[in-house]
């Protein structure tokens, strides 16, 4: 799967008005609070590739182009990124995962997210839709609580879905929408994705 992507990362605990902000942009209920545990392959100089364990699967995330920088107004400035993702469902039936862990250096990361999904249109503003709903083009917000080695972090993120070719239109019309006075200033600096977080805290 393609997806188009931009993320920011922030040391600390989630802020209250962040948290605030957030619930207020969903005019539905926003999807449960998903609370997991993943583990990341620490990938020395790398910010291109991101292998991950999640409940028995095993993810692999690589990163096929940066495209331009996204400015909304003068509070939001992000890196977009396009990304290809393939998933082994079950791999404990190929891989022995004791082994994997065993012999490689891995990263845990607890995580307590919460989502919202807009389904997007060529000319009109995107819906806000349930999760229950599997919509052919559109884009995800996450806002994630994270931590690492007793560590803690927070992270916003969009990602588009759907065709390639429209998925940047999709994601700048759902960050214009839910950007507003409230929202937490966001910069440059902080815009990357997990491989890059992960050389960070390290």
């Amino acid at each position: 799967m393609i997806t188009t992507e931009m993320r920011w990362f922030y040391p600390g605990s989630l802020p209250t008005a962040v948290r605030n902000w957030f619930q207020a942009t969903w005019d539905q209920a926003i999807a449960p609070i998903e609370v997991r545990e993943d583990q990341y392959l620490q990938l020395p100089k790398c910010e291109y590739l991101n292998l991950k364990l999640r409940h028995g699967s095993l993810e692999l995330k690589l990163r096929l182009k940066q495209l331009r920088t996204l400015q909304v107004g003068d509070r939001w400035a992000g890196q977009v990124e396009v990304w290809q993702k393939w998933s082994l469902q079950d791999s404990s039936e190929y891989l022995d995962l004791a082994d994997v862990e065993a012999e490689a250096t891995w990263i845990s990361v607890e995580k307590v997210r919460s989502q919202q999904q807009y389904q997007t249109f060529p000319a009109q503003p995107p819906k806000a839709i349930s999760f229950e709903q599997q919509p052919e083009q559109g884009c995800r917000v996450e806002l994630t609580e994270l931590k690492v080695q007793d560590a803690a972090w927070w992270s916003l993120a969009f990602e588009a879905f759907g065709d390639p070719s429209q998925q940047f239109n999709q994601l700048q019309v759902v960050v214009e929408q839910i950007s507003n006075p409230l929202a937490p200033t966001l910069d440059l600096h902080h815009s990357y994705a997990y491989p890059k977080w992960l050389l960070n805290i390290r």
